[in-house]
């Protein structure tokens, strides 16, 4: 969540468009949500979570949106509980896998 001139956002961009060039980026503008990176990721998260989620406003989350544009899930620490903090892809397979 770099701003949206930074290097860091546009290697990103262009590492992700390497592996797929139809993949879409979001990128946040700097005039709506600043460039601290804290206010930044709270004002998107937030503004990201639907009421029936908890907004816990780290970014250690999965964000998922349907073909509608609806958000239908947003994990938090609390759904990797239990399993190496390093390492959610037990938690993707059962939360994030089905959805797809």
């Amino acid at each position: 969540m770099d701003s949206e001139n930074s290097d860091g956002m546009n290697r990103c961009a262009d590492y992700i468009h390497t592996i797929d060039k139809t993949t879409k980026v979001a990128v946040l503008s700097n005039e709506t949500y600043g460039i601290k990176t804290k206010k930044r990721n709270r004002q998107f998260v937030t503004e990201m979570t639907p009421p029936q989620f908890e907004n816990i406003d780290d970014f250690s989350k999965y964000i998922v949106i349907n073909k509608l544009g609806e958000v239908i899930m947003v994990t938090t620490w609390k759904d990797n509980k239990g399993n190496d903090w390093h390492d959610d892809s037990k938690m993707v397979q059962e939360k994030i896998v089905p959805l797809l």
